[in-house]
């Protein structure tokens, strides 16, 4: 609790010099001119403006609080914030719009009535079904992909915004026999010779293209039965051990749940195989190992590490390794669940557990002392990034990289064994103003312990700062169905694939997540999450050592506000130089929203297209580049340029 006063106090600080009263208007049902892009014109508008004012005001007097607890927090790169935006203006200049007939129809799979349970829609009552190869786009060529009704997958060439051709490039085995429910085809690139292809009933296809901006004919180099129909949530070849992995999404009976009601369980599949160079370059793959994870939500992110021996999950409930094929997966909350210190597991089980605390630049570890133990036997190095304490020849206690620099000659060790049987370190950290998460980078087995003394003291700040407006700034009855949380935390966390220890584990609580997009097609797939109004766009990367790094790539001006207000938004995504972000409706519309420019950082420009002859199934597909954004419908491509 006192560490969440800790962040409401930080907060009130920038808020100290606002007018409220220019936030909170007597006429609270008159258009508010403080924020003109919005347009806001209701109360619920006016009243969600204390979010975009924490942003907006004073810069902050204190440094980024970072929540302590068992979980890591993403910290924003303010570089590449905009304080200054204020909202979005509609461009009068029109979006040019190309269209080309497609040979044939795009096939699309509708969910069968004995399946459609609510994680089902989820999973799959939304496919994209347009797939950009990101690794083949050179000299203004770009590639992109559908799978049409009789399961051919069709390459586009696209030339300087023009499609050039459509080719035909492999035709996908229908099976024979009855699949009790089939999903769509689905098309992914782990390389930038290599594909990999569902058939939507349980089969996959990993295939040597070749360099596909020229053409080469597809040849299967490995056919594997999942057993059971699913979609690739992500695939990636790893050039060095030249393994290929592939991660799946399936949806299936829970036959164990002991309900009258057939009940579903979802599924992440992760299949790996090992690679040898062949015969005229083509490598040759072989089956190595299938892992799945048990869950019992949809993950909005799912993703392997760039090395394949990890998977990344964002996701309201666990997923748990499954052992066996039929194992049982112990239904689990994720405050039941500890990440383990990364490759450390057996040693983290035999350490006890410490309790730390922090009261400004001094951090006080304490540890629980064996039984018997002397302080002869005590061991211990302090430098300025690495702590090791421990009993000599015996066990020990803590060690790693410390989450701050400390000032090594004012730290301390107290050796307590005749009060209380316990060992005291003292830490003096280089920056009094940075709150540590953790005492060591990725070890969880410390109990943060709170003085209830800050309590008092945060209670003094918000009375002296906000007065009686403090019970006034927030009325639940007049949050939008847009400002609402999940009623499971979402976390995005770090799955070991050997034994399926969560490694890192980041809350997203208070981020409603927007969308993925690959950014670099070698790593895993950006995620776009709203922070505060904005949308930021975050990059995991792997460290090394069993961690990923979630690192701030760039930022939407308030597209997080805007974003909420699309009740009908079907797709979303940005172009890879993050210079707009598109949102398509169930309907026929596009709304493009532009990065600010460098002669006016307060405004950016809106355009919205109306797309005609879209037919009856709407917009089916959407693909953003960097200079023309593509549109698939049924039996039409449009190409949506003049940016």
């Amino acid at each position: 609790m006192s560490r969440f006063l800790l962040a409401v106090a930080n907060a009130l600080f920038t808020l100290e010099a606002f007018d409220w009263s220019k936030l909170f208007p007597r006429d609270r049902g008159a258009v508010s001119t403080n924020r003109k892009g919005f347009g806001q014109k209701s109360r619920n508008s006016i009243e969600r403006y204390p979010y975009y004012a924490l942003r907006s005001a004073e810069p902050l007097i204190y440094k980024e609080t970072k929540m302590a607890g068992n979980f890591e927090s993403l910290r924003p790169n303010r570089e590449l914030l905009n304080p200054k935006f204020d909202g979005y203006k509609l461009s009068s200049d029109q979006l040019a719009v190309q269209s080309a007939s497609l040979p044939h129809a795009v096939n699309i799979v509708r969910l069968q009535d004995d399946v459609f349970s609510f994680l089902h829609v989820k999973a799959f009552g939304w496919t994209n079904h347009l797939v950009l190869d990101s690794w083949s786009q050179d000299g203004g060529k770009i590639l992109l992909y559908f799978v049409d009704e009789n399961y051919a997958v069709h390459q586009i060439i696209v030339q300087d915004g023009k499609v050039q051709e459509f080719c035909k490039v492999f035709e996908i085995p229908v099976v024979e026999e009855e699949i009790q429910h089939r999903l769509n085809a689905f098309v992914s690139f782990p390389s930038s010779t290599h594909v990999v292809v569902s058939d939507g009933a349980g089969q996959l296809y990993v295939i040597h293209t070749g360099n596909r901006l020229e053409k080469h004919d597809w040849k299967v180099a490995q056919l594997h039965n999942v057993d059971k129909p699913f979609s690739i949530l992500h695939s990636n070849y790893e050039p060095t051990s030249k393994s290929l992995g592939t991660l799946l999404l399936s949806v299936t009976p829970d036959e164990d749940s002991g309900s009258l009601h057939v009940k579903h369980t979802v599924l992440l599949t992760a299949v790996i195989f090992s690679g040898e160079a062949g015969e005229n370059g083509e490598m040759k793959f072989g089956f190595e190992v299938q892992k799945e994870f048990q869950g019992h939500s949809v993950p909005l992110y799912g993703a392997l590490e760039s090395n394949n021996q990890a998977i990344l999950v964002a996701s309201e409930k666990p997923f748990s390794l499954v052992t066996e094929k039929n194992g049982d997966c112990v239904l689990q909350s994720f405050d039941e669940i500890s990440p383990a210190a990364p490759g450390n597991d057996k040693q983290s089980k035999s350490k006890k557990d410490y309790t730390w605390m922090q009261e400004n630049d001094k951090v006080t570890i304490v540890f629980p002392l064996p039984e018997g133990a002397k302080k002869d036997d005590l061991s211990y190095q302090i430098d300025t990034r690495h702590i090791k304490v421990g009993l000599i020849n015996g066990e020990t206690f803590l060690e790693g990289d410390l989450f701050g620099d400390v000032e090594v000659k004012k730290c301390a060790v107290t050796w307590k064994s005749i009060e209380t049987q316990r060992l005291e370190v003292t830490l003096i950290t280089s920056d009094g103003n940075e709150q540590w998460t953790e005492v060591v980078k990725g070890d969880q087995r410390g109990v943060y312990r709170a003085d209830g003394k800050d309590l008092l003291v945060f209670d003094e700040i918000i009375n002296s700062r906000m007065g009686d407006q403090a019970s006034k700034l927030f009325n639940q009855g007049e949050l939008e169905e847009c400002d609402s949380l999940p009623e499971d935390v979402l976390y995005i966390v770090r799955m070991d694939m050997k034994d399926g220890n969560i490694t890192q584990k980041t809350s997203l609580s208070t981020h409603q997540w927007l969308f993925t997009k690959t950014i670099t097609p070698s790593d895993p797939p950006s995620f776009c999450i709203r922070h505060d109004v904005d949308a930021l766009i975050w990059q995991p990367t792997n460290e090394g050592n069993g961690r990923v790094a979630w690192n701030h790539i760039g930022t939407l001006d308030a597209f997080g506000f805007v974003h909420a207000s699309k009740k009908e938004q079907k797709f979303t995504s940005c172009s890879p130089d993050m210079s707009y972000a598109v949102i398509c409706d169930v309907r026929n519309h596009i709304f493009t929203y532009h990065r600010h420019t460098l002669e006016d950082a307060v405004h950016a420009k809106q355009k919205l297209l109306q797309l005609d002859n879209v037919g009856s199934e709407g917009i089916v597909g959407v693909q953003a580049c960097d200079k023309v954004i593509f549109v698939l419908a049924k039996e039409k491509l449009f190409l949506v340029s003049s940016f």
